[in-house]
């Protein structure tokens, strides 16, 4: 199996959007999906520790 984490950050600009980052998000896993990726859980936000950006993540696996 291989395992990876699709991350799109939530920040335009000066501004935090995150309906903006989940459609990104969305097309990225639907991409994958058809790679034959499948999403494992649902999305997670974090921030990144140095510059506090918020981020949208989601798991993907694939068997090989």
């Amino acid at each position: 199996m291989k395992y990876k984490i699709l991350t799109v950050s939530a920040v335009s600009g000066l501004a935090t959007k995150f309906e903006h980052a989940s459609i990104e998000l969305a097309q990225m896993v639907n991409h994958e999906i058809l790679e034959g990726w499948k999403p494992i859980g649902g999305v997670a936000v974090g921030a990144t520790q140095q510059t506090k950006e918020p981020h949208l993540f989601q798991s993907m696996i694939r068997e090989e």
